[in-house]
């Protein structure tokens, strides 16, 4: 290992007292950091999102005959915590599920806070008029005919991508698609005493149910998209959604499978992993993404390093180097790149196992490239899935740190897609990322990281506009946007300007005693529109990774661990003769 340390220049006595607080509040940050660390190394923080998942948990425990659970009254505090003052969850779907939830749990139909849900549900058109997602719960407590929800029809996964199959659709889709298809295959109802129905939610007479048409391959499709599931198990275990494990857990159900069998313990196990109890409410998070959280804690912990945390750096590597090395399913593009950058900021890229997973990796990265020059979420040349500016700078960071630089066709054509995202005013936006600060700061990183000159006009457009939107108090919002624009103006090469400093200056002075920083609102951005997420290893790591970074920027010492970056000029990844690729190639 090869330390290097950056000697600083004399500085003020105004200088030197602020980097001395400075010092004080990267080792705070990190104490804070470590203790989201597991025995095993992996560091893993809550997300929440500002979609309420509690009520769809309280809908599946009905379901699956579990009104007795003892989760479904603290969720129903939860529930009825975030009540609007006109009575409704927000949207119209959210509102209905809630009620339904609230009244399985209880709550009777004539309580002051139920006749207002009911009557703004039924003003904006009553169940019937709810989104997909809220129909099909419908549907499975018998309050809506299975005819009445949006069909995924199971055949689908017998069907190639060409011809609209399952492979068609995000990646993210998939799984509950597939578990839909079963379910509506099924039709199932779990039929409800008539005091916990909700009749009173619809403006007119509620649906009969009508029989389904005939099917064509319905068992073989079946068995097919059964298998599909079960062979995800293993795979998306750590990273699984709430809504694709319920409605896994309804299609087992639905197919026959025992509530005491170890496959449905399984799933549900897996679903109570999701929830957490505190001061007696109930708390659904939408996923769990520890190899994400595990990549940006070891990103993190390198760019504030001390000698006090390598011990916990090495096995935050470990890790993940034995997460990556096992056969699994690729993660998703932005996780994938993560990884990968942390790893080479870390210096954790030389043994034989961080090899073969570097190289396969870049090699993943490299085909998964659109034709647009850009990268997607999760899959190349798929609708639903389009490149976006800041993934695509996510994958340019990371291959930059293996030699990969502007002149080389896949740099130079994701260097065109992403200059072609930019905004007349400077920024980029994206559908996930925290906004256009995020966005833009990842962008000016991936674009630095390739060689691309920060100094030309795109960039300058963008610093402008990001300058322009500081705030008075000098921040550009939370901690964790301010962190993200800090962040920006550094790769930008912004480092000694006098709003970076101030960024700084805000995050530091907005620490908590415990080193974390308060985050109200929900900056990121979730798989579906409309979702938003906040994280609480994000509201941790993005703060100090800027104040870290900062830190070295203006020469104080901090430890950087090199890595060895690659410039042959065919930049050929090592790796076996068999599946070897050079750029050319690609």
């Amino acid at each position: 290992m090869n330390n290097t340390y950056v000697t600083p220049e004399p500085l003020s006595e105004r200088d030197a007292t602020w980097f001395e607080e400075l010092t004080v509040t990267l080792a705070r940050g990190r104490s804070a950091l470590l203790g989201l660390q597991h025995e095993d190394g992996h560091c893993a923080g809550a997300v929440e999102a500002n979609e309420r998942l509690e009520a769809e948990l309280v809908l599946l425990l009905a379901f699956l005959g579990k009104l007795d659970d003892h989760r479904i009254a603290p969720a129903a505090r939860s529930i009825l915590s975030a009540q609007q003052a006109d009575g409704t969850w927000g949207d119209l779907g959210a509102s209905v599920r809630s009620y339904f939830a609230l009244k399985l749990a209880g709550h009777a139909a004539a309580a002051p806070h139920m006749t207002r849900a009911a009557e703004a549900v039924r003003a904006q058109g009553g169940a019937a008029a709810a989104d997909a997602l809220t129909r099909v719960w419908l549907a499975l407590l018998g309050q809506l005919p299975h005819a009445a929800c949006d069909r995924t029809p199971v055949q689908k996964v017998l069907l190639p991508k060409c011809l609209a199959g399952i492979d068609s659709y995000p990646e993210w889709e998939r799984a509950q698609r597939v578990a839909l298809g079963i379910i509506q295959a099924h039709e199932p109802v779990a039929p409800l005493p008539e005091v916990l129905g909700v009749p009173e939610l619809f403006t007119g007479p509620v649906p009969a149910h009508k029989p389904s048409g005939p099917q064509p391959f319905r068992s073989r499709a079946i068995r097919t998209a059964t298998n599909w599931l079960r062979a995800r198990y293993s795979e998306n275990g750590p990273d699984s959604h709430f809504r694709t494990l319920a409605f896994t857990a309804v299609a087992l159900k639905s197919i026959g499978v025992p509530a005491d069998d170890a496959e449905m313990h399984w799933v549900l196990g897996q679903l109570q992993s999701l929830c957490a109890i505190k001061d007696g409410a109930l708390t659904v998070r939408p996923f769990r993404a520890p190899v994400r959280d595990t990549a940006l804690a070891l990103l993190t912990l390198t760019a504030t390093a001390s000698s006090g945390v390598s011990a916990s750096r090495d096995a935050i590597a470990e890790w993940l180097l034995e997460c990556d090395s096992r056969p699994a399913p690729r993660r998703d593009t932005g996780t994938a790149a993560l990884v990968l950058t942390a790893l080479a900021r870390g210096g954790h890229v030389r043994n034989a196992t961080a090899s073969a997973v570097v190289y396969r990796s870049l090699n993943e990265l490299l085909a998964l490239q659109n034709r647009d020059g850009g990268w997607a979420a999760f899959d190349r040349g798929v609708s639903g899935d389009p490149s976006c500016p800041a993934v695509t700078a996510c994958v340019l960071e990371a291959i930059g740190h293996f030699g990969f630089r502007v002149g080389q066709r896949p740099v130079d054509t994701a260097v065109r897609f992403i200059l072609d995202c930019q905004e007349i005013s400077g920024p980029w936006h994206t559908r996930w990322a925290g906004g256009a600060i995020e966005t833009t700061w990842r962008v000016f990183a991936g674009l630095h990281a390739v060689g691309f000159d920060v100094y030309d006009l795109p960039i300058r457009r963008a610093v402008r506009w990001l300058k322009e939107l500081q705030n008075a108090d000098a921040s550009w919002g939370s901690a964790t946007e301010t962190a993200w624009a800090v962040l920006a103006l550094l790769a930008a090469g912004e480092g000694e300007s006098e709003e970076a400093r101030a960024g700084a200056e805000f995050i530091a002075g907005t620490q908590r005693a415990d080193g974390t920083w308060p985050e109200k609102g929900f900056p990121c951005t979730g798989f579906a529109s409309g979702i938003e997420l906040r994280s609480e290893i994000d509201a941790v790591c993005a703060p100090l990774l800027a104040l870290g970074r900062y830190a070295t920027d203006r020469g104080q010492p901090v430890e950087v661990r090199k890595t060895t970056v690659r410039r042959d000029a065919g930049h050929t990844i090592a790796g076996p003769k068999s599946t070897r690729h050079t750029l050319a190639e690609m």
